[in-house]
């Protein structure tokens, strides 16, 4: 399934139906000087490569200004031609989801209808697609049942560099504390 110059990471099944999708910035690459820029068969390879795992909808976590100038741009013009649905939740590299970022995931999660939980597949891309991707999928395997230890134990068999900081571990085992005590609040605050 996976072309060698693409970024996608991992498949992900979930417990109880569905799964997650870790990628690497679609068209995101490194030159020989360390430089990043915009590969368009990256795009192509790392779109089909998520598209061929099933997913309709990526979650794109990474900030703008992270990236090369006209990347969003970039990302934009290949997703739609490969019919691939975007949504934007910008977390800070190395980060966890905040507040905002929890409440607006929340918002986005109650609108998609493809979600693992409704049995479809949701990919997830952060600039590497270990760190925010990993967190966001150890989020979801939580939110099925999950403790943080076995979701971030199971994101890490698909790509072991997920799940990359001491924040994203908290914020994790944070979650799964409180979907113990109240089965219906994600919201760590």
């Amino acid at each position: 399934m996976c072309d060698s110059e693409s970024s996608f990471r991992a498949k992900i099944s979930c417990p109880k139906t569905g799964a997650c999708v870790m990628s690497g910035f679609p068209g995101l690459a490194t030159g020989v000087d360390g430089e990043p820029y915009l590969d368009p068969h990256n795009l192509e390879a790392t779109l089909s490569d998520i598209m061929g795992a099933g997913a309709t909808r990526l979650v794109v976590l990474t900030e703008e200004a992270e990236l090369p100038e006209g990347a969003f741009a970039f990302l934009q013009a290949g997703a739609a031609q490969a019919g691939l649905n975007l949504s934007y939740l910008p977390i800070p590299d190395y980060h966890a989801p905040d507040a905002t970022i929890l409440a607006a995931w929340h918002r986005l999660a109650d609108g998609i209808d493809t979600l693992p939980r409704d049995g479809g597949t949701l990919a997830f891309c952060c600039q590497h697609g270990a760190g925010r991707s990993g967190t966001m999928a150890a989020l979801m395997l939580i939110e099925q049942g999950l403790t943080a230890d076995q979701a971030v134990a199971k994101v890490r068999e698909g790509f072991s560099e997920a799940v990359e900081s001491e924040n994203q571990l908290i914020f994790l085992q944070k979650i799964s504390g409180e979907l113990k005590l109240e089965p219906h609040n994600l919201d760590p605050q």
